[in-house]
């Protein structure tokens, strides 16, 4: 047996806090299928759970539930990465042999169709930081996790926002970059000090073969499909550096002339990322990450900015 079907761990869990009801499955066989990407479709689970006790399958199909799914190598639970939340669209059992299947079919929280509302709204000079963001975070439907300083920072002149909302709190969010900075992680609108915040969000991780690379990455137009050990990390809008050192005659997205740096050559950014696996049987945990380069989108970024000029 291959070493990377030792110490697999996934942990479902549902939880409704107007019914008050809980509950959580590690011990099962779990079979997952989790996409999630850049885009503003929402991002899907299909996970199936083997032989889950008959009041837990009816808890289920009785309503549209919330529900969170962990998975990794590590052996707390409380380690593992987060890597879908949400809630169920389609839940149905069926008898396969001898065994109850239960496949849910969830779709997340975060995306939903306020992303293209207008957000509208006027604050007024002495207005606090985290009361502007709660009312994006609302209007979004995020959760939030703010830092304990952010209530002693307020507006020093009013300002406005009229726009799709997305772009509106990116606006807010340059206006204090210098003091705050934001990110959206699984339907949370988290807001760090701009001094800490390369600590929260951590480092830029690397895929290459000590990391867990599966397989020689896949060069596409613009830039790379690489397949690694289930990686948490690894998040759609996020940058990642892949090692293309032994690869860089692929590089049909390139050209050459324009690569100046190793660093150019292996920062990409994730537009989309797959998360299968199955903790029972001979079925990886495997993490599948679709990758722009950074460069190109930088280039696309300069031509539209002399686009803009003419």
């Amino acid at each position: 047996m291959s070493d990377s079907l030792f110490g697999r761990h996934v942990w479902f869990v549902v939880f409704d806090f107007e019914d008050e009801k809980f509950f959580s499955v590690e011990d099962l066989k779990i079979d997952f299928d989790i996409t999630s990407t850049s885009a503003n479709e929402p991002n899907t689970a299909n996970i199936q759970i083997h032989n889950l006790g008959e009041s837990n399958r009816s808890l289920l199909t009785e309503k549209s539930r919330n529900i969170e799914f962990y998975g990794g190598y590590e052996e707390n639970r409380l380690d593992l990465k987060l890597l879908f939340r949400g809630k169920t669209t389609q839940v149905r059992s069926f008898l396969s042999e001898s065994t109850w299947i239960t496949e849910i079919i969830a779709q997340d929280t975060v995306k939903n169709l306020k992303f293209h509302n207008i957000f509208s709204k006027t604050y007024e000079a002495g207005t606090k930081y985290s009361e502007i963001f709660t009312d994006f975070a609302d209007f979004s439907a995020y959760y939030t996790l703010f830092d304990s300083t952010l209530k002693q920072h307020t507006l020093t002149k009013s300002v406005s926002f009229y726009g799709e909302v997305t772009k509106e709190l990116r606006k807010f969010g340059r206006m204090i970059k210098d003091k705050f900075h934001y990110q959206i992680l699984h339907g949370t609108l988290e807001v760090y000090k701009a001094s800490e915040f390369a600590v929260n969000i951590s480092i830029v991780p690397e895929v290459n073969s000590e990391t867990g690379l599966l397989s020689r990455p896949q060069v596409t137009k613009e830039g790379v499909i690489v397949d690694s050990l289930l990686d948490g990390r690894l998040l759609p809008g996020r940058l990642v550096h892949v090692d293309m050192s032994n690869y860089a005659k692929d590089l049909s997205f390139s050209d050459a002339a324009k690569i100046k740096s190793k660093k150019q050559l292996s920062s990409f950014v994730i537009q989309a990322v797959t998360h299968t696996g199955s903790n029972k049987d001979d079925t990886e945990f495997k993490t599948t990450a679709t990758c722009i380069a950074q460069y190109v989108i930088d280039i696309l970024r300069a031509d539209k900015k002399e686009a803009n000029k003419e």
